[in-house]
């Protein structure tokens, strides 16, 4: 029924519907159907506009980091072209550049398809990692968390040989492609999340243990409190920049 549901319905509360249907006199049954499905309407769209939002800004956290680095390695091959020096000298700055130009040439590639996820909106980054896994069997890393999950391992290995042959530079240190770094910023607020997480699992923990009276229920307790304990401990050691995992459990497997 929901197809026939007209535009403006959809646009009235429920009591300016009801007031709508009666005045033009819509039998009973009929008015009491439409408002119904006007309210299951509206509830999908809802869920459908969360589900859209969550999903664009999941993509967008990861789409960041990647753009940053472009950034970073367009602003190196300016620097590159600035600091060539006569032919001799210059191999090494020419191996750096040709290194930077195929590193760009990846990224590039990355962020148009994860633009292209993104406003097909159809997957969360941890969706999509399901659903290539369940169609083709293929692994993406780390739940697909960050933009380097999702280049492939033979444009890693091209473009990481080609940053190997760069000698290594006079002073300051030697730029590392696929680097799993994401800003401050990204790291505060998704730590802050799980943070939050684990909070409520422990708190469910001890909640669950007031009523646990067998050896078996308080022996898996016990295991899950270590796991909690872990992750805590683990989430102590990650780097500032570091990618935070959207789920604490999946903490440990960052060591």
């Amino acid at each position: 029924m929901e197809e026939n549901l007209q535009p403006a319905w959809l646009a009235m509360n429920s009591a300016r519907l009801e007031r709508h249907l009666r005045e033009h006199k819509y039998p009973v049954p009929v008015m009491r159907d439409i408002m119904q499905a006007v309210a299951l309407a509206k509830a999908r769209q809802r869920r459908n506009r969360i589900k859209a939002t969550v999903s664009h800004q999941l993509w967008d956290d990861i789409l960041h980091a990647a753009r940053d680095e472009v950034g970073v390695v367009r602003t190196m091959k300016s620097q590159s072209k600035r600091h060539a020096g006569p032919p001799a000298s210059s191999a090494g700055t020419m191996a750096k550049y040709k290194a930077l130009c195929a590193y760009e040439d990846v990224l590039v590639e990355v962020v148009a398809k994860l633009v292209k996820l993104q406003k097909a909106g159809e997957f969360a980054p941890g969706q999509f990692v399901a659903f290539i896994k369940a169609e083709t069997g293929r692994d993406i890393p780390n739940n697909g968390e960050h933009w380097s999950d999702y280049v492939s391992a033979k444009d890693k290995r091209h473009v990481c040989a080609l940053f190997n042959d760069v000698p290594d530079p006079p002073r300051g240190k030697r730029k590392v492609p696929f680097e799993r770094r994401v800003s401050r910023e990204e790291h505060i607020i998704k730590r802050a999340a799980l943070v939050g997480q684990m909070k409520k699992a422990q708190d469910a923990l001890d909640q669950e243990r007031k009523l646990a009276t067998t050896p078996e229920a308080i022996g898996a307790l016990d295991v899950r409190e270590m796991a909690l304990q872990r992750a805590y401990i683990a989430l102590d050691t990650l780097k500032p920049t570091r990618p935070v995992p959207a789920r604490w459990q999946s903490l440990t497997d960052l060591f």
